[in-house]
């Protein structure tokens, strides 16, 4: 529906990652990495972005390894791409992101709920923003088809165009890894999360 929207799925996901991005500028090599799209979309869409006004081109920005990683022999021909926030539509465009991003989210809740009894769902690191968490998804509870959970992940990774780190344990491994003060369920607990009653 957003991709509609916003005329290519190309086109969503880049704003979607700027957005996620704010603080930064990005060449297109290194947007090709991080989201893992086409190259030739990838630049075709931030001309069309960029027309629209919603990006513009960063001139004064420099990555921090630039200098170390450059040929000095060779003229610097990155673009540097980053949100224009004196855009006259940019919080309505926030706005839809954030709102499209709980949408998807809903959607991978209930289709993780409809595979077996749940009791808890941690949701953290790509969801909230986290970087401490050593998961994106923790899922408390009994699932037996492992296999449809693990494509469910993958699908959804995909769509999203990020890889998903999950975790699976039962209300006694839960409750014996609380028990213990266990290092990595405490990683996830103190990290930025969101939970969700099965």
């Amino acid at each position: 529906m957003l991709e509609q929207f916003f005329g290519s799925k190309t086109r969503y996901e880049l704003l979607n990652f700027f957005f996620n991005n704010k603080k930064r500028s990005f060449y297109v090599r290194e947007l090709v990495n991080l989201t893992k799209m086409q190259l030739n979309s990838i630049r075709r869409e931030l001309e069309n972005l960029v027309k629209f006004g919603i990006l513009i081109e960063d001139e004064n920005y420099k990555a921090p390894d630039e200098d170390k990683n450059r040929n000095f022999n060779l003229p610097i021909k990155r673009r540097y791409y980053k949100l224009n926030k004196n855009f006259v539509l940019y919080n309505e465009i926030e706005t839809l992101i954030v709102k499209s991003k709980l949408l998807l989210e809903n959607k991978l809740v209930e289709k993780l709920k409809s595979l077996g009894q749940i009791k808890n769902l941690i949701l953290s690191g790509i969801f909230t923003g986290s970087k401490t968490s050593p998961v994106d998804i923790l899922i408390i509870g009994e699932i037996k088809n492992k296999d449809g959970l693990k494509r469910l992940i993958h699908e959804f990774g995909n769509f999203i165009n990020n890889d998903i780190n999950y975790s699976l344990l039962t209300e006694d491994e839960y409750k014996y890894r609380w028990g213990i003060k266990d290092k990595f369920l405490f990683s996830i607990l103190d990290s930025e999360k969101m939970e969700i009653k099965g």
